[in-house]
């Protein structure tokens, strides 16, 4: 279901991002990847989404906390992530 897709991908940003940041970025990637609006999400979050859809929010994901960790790494910060 849509819902729980955004849901998991809006928490993991969180944990590296603030809410409005990680919001604003899922939203966004959301849009651009999965064609859904925040506002298909509320109205039906039962919403199904392809296996290929799915991949690719997967890799959107990794990239950005890849690229969030790479960052800290160089500046020296820690973070750890729950996957």
């Amino acid at each position: 279901m849509i819902k729980d897709l955004y849901r998991n991908f809006l928490i993991q940003l969180q944990g590296i991002y603030s809410l409005s940041e990680a919001t604003n970025i899922t939203d966004w990637v959301f849009e651009h990847t999965a064609h859904v609006k925040k506002t298909d999400i509320v109205k039906t979050p039962t919403l199904q989404v392809s296996e290929s859809v799915r991949q690719k929010l997967h890799n959107n994901l990794t990239q950005l906390l890849a690229q969030t960790c790479a960052v800290c790494v160089t500046s020296g910060m820690v973070l750890q992530f729950k996957f």
